[in-house]
């Protein structure tokens, strides 16, 4: 198992070890809540990062994501059917059904009992940074008018906060899988990005009245980047002119940040990020390949095929496309469940069973296949 499963377990006894105590104290108003919870990150998290492990050609690899999923949704129902005893008997029943279980009702289990060894917090507490990480880089890549079957060369995280370098160190691979990016960087700060920090008049005056001017003076004798890192740390204070404590937050600054048009910046719990949007001839050719692979998929699914069905593949564009896509032969091959495939610029030398133009950006790809 790796980290995603140790996070989606730890999230799953702690969700059966917070409602254990909700049901004990009779606290029936929490619970809806943590059952949605676990729901949810079985669902949206764990599901959505293991598409392709689910999908491998490793039955190793397709048996953990299966056992993970059973074992946190099974104890996900379990919690849930005291409140919703007719849904969780239904969902109970297609498990019993597909898994061959000998309980005849999900009501004749014992309430599941918690592991606290499979329970890490701390994990728990990254993970939840990760994920911020991944939705400020999933925006950015729509700010800039780039779908994730577009490869992007970089993406840099800036933050001094040592839990979320350490997060995003420690998840570095699934970030860079889940959201398509070459290399994931994290730094205290990044030069290329020029900060600006000034008192805003407007909030302060009515905040601290006759206090104002020596807070402005304060302020104006205290380097912007001590000043920002207090901010973006939740030091939240400075000391006016006769050594008082000040608290001050961000909305009583004017911030701004002059980014470089080449990157899109996002924010994250504890930093930033900057999408480096450079495009290459490499990148192009990849995201072309994605999409082009999306495609024969939905040919496949249009005409009945299921996975366990070979093709034999034959596609044809224009003669710099065919050979730019060349190093992507054998993914596509394997995406695809071509056992042969002929990706050229030249005319077919038979007729195919099936048989479709499709266009990726500004190319035309013929696409023919036959089943074998």
């Amino acid at each position: 198992a790796g980290l995603v499963e140790k996070y989606i377990l730890s999230k799953t006894h702690s969700a059966v070890a917070k409602a254990t105590e909700a049901f004990e104290r009779y606290q029936l108003n929490d619970i809806p809540s943590i059952i949605t919870d676990i729901f949810l990150e079985i669902s949206r998290t764990y599901i959505q990062l293991t598409r392709d492990k689910a999908n491998s050609e490793e039955e190793a690899d397709r048996k953990v994501v299966l056992d993970t999923i059973y074992h946190c949704l099974l104890n996900a129902v379990k919690i849930m059917s005291p409140l919703c005893p007719f849904i969780t008997e239904q969902i109970y029943l297609n498990f019993k059904a597909e898994f061959g279980l000998t309980q005849e009702s999900i009501h004749n289990f014992d309430w599941p009992a918690y592991d606290e060894k499979l329970i890490d917090k701390e994990l728990e507490q990254r993970f939840d940074i990760v994920k911020t990480v991944l939705q400020s880089i999933l925006s950015a890549r729509e700010k800039s008018d780039l779908g994730v079957r577009w490869p992007v060369g970089e993406v840099v995280a800036v933050t001094d906060n040592e839990d979320a370098k350490r997060a995003i160190t420690e998840f570095e691979e699934t970030v860079k899988v889940q959201t398509n990016i070459k290399k994931l960087t994290v730094v205290d700060n990044f030069p290329p990005i020029k900060t600006s920090i000034k008192a805003d008049y407007t909030k302060i005056g009515p905040d601290f009245g006759d206090k104002a001017p020596q807070i402005i003076a304060a302020i104006a004798t205290t380097s912007p980047d001590a000043i920002l890192k207090k901010i973006l740390r939740g030091t939240k204070f400075i000391r006016n002119g006769e050594g008082e404590d000040i608290e001050l937050t961000e909305k009583h600054f004017i911030i701004k940040r002059e980014v470089p048009d080449t990157y899109t910046e996002g924010e994250f719990r504890n930093g930033f990020i900057y999408l480096d949007k450079t495009r290459t001839k490499e990148l192009d050719a990849e995201g072309m390949c994605r999409e082009l692979m999306r495609k024969v998929q939905a040919m496949r699914k249009e005409v009945g095929l299921v996975k366990q069905d070979r093709i034999g593949l034959f596609i044809q564009v224009d003669e710099e496309t065919a050979n730019s896509l060349k190093p992507f032969n054998d993914m596509i091959k394997e995406k695809v469940g071509a056992s042969q495939m002929n990706l050229t610029y030249n005319e077919p030398a038979k007729m195919h069973q099936h048989k479709k133009k499709v266009k990726v950006k500004d190319k035309e790809f013929m696409v023919e296949f036959d089943k074998l």
